[in-house]
């Protein structure tokens, strides 16, 4: 794939790649990238907690611990404030 293809449709496969051999980790990585640097992605922070939280959110946080070295909660606290933060606490915890 890294060979044959260039620019989105590399990143294309390469994610479906990605996500069909460890979805759990793959939405942590999608995560973290949402949450690091400057500001907050909080469309995809918001889109992968709540469209994951029935399904394999638990899975998810355990594998954000292992890759990050610290939980997906402490993240979402130092990330973000206010009754947005307190609503992704709640939906990340409640999985």
């Amino acid at each position: 794939l890294q060979k044959v293809f260039s620019g989105d449709a590399k990143t294309a496969y390469l994610a479906l790649v990605d996500s069909v051999q460890n979805k759990p980790r793959f939405f942590a990585k999608q995560l973290y990238d949402a949450m690091k640097g400057l500001g907050t992605a909080d469309n995809d922070l918001i889109r992968i907690v709540v469209s994951r939280s029935e399904i394999d959110l638990a899975l998810i946080r355990e594998e954000f611990e292992k890759i990050y070295k610290k939980p997906l909660i402490d993240w979402i606290k130092s990330e973000c404030s206010g009754p947005y933060r307190d609503a992704l606490i709640v939906i990340v915890k409640g999985n």
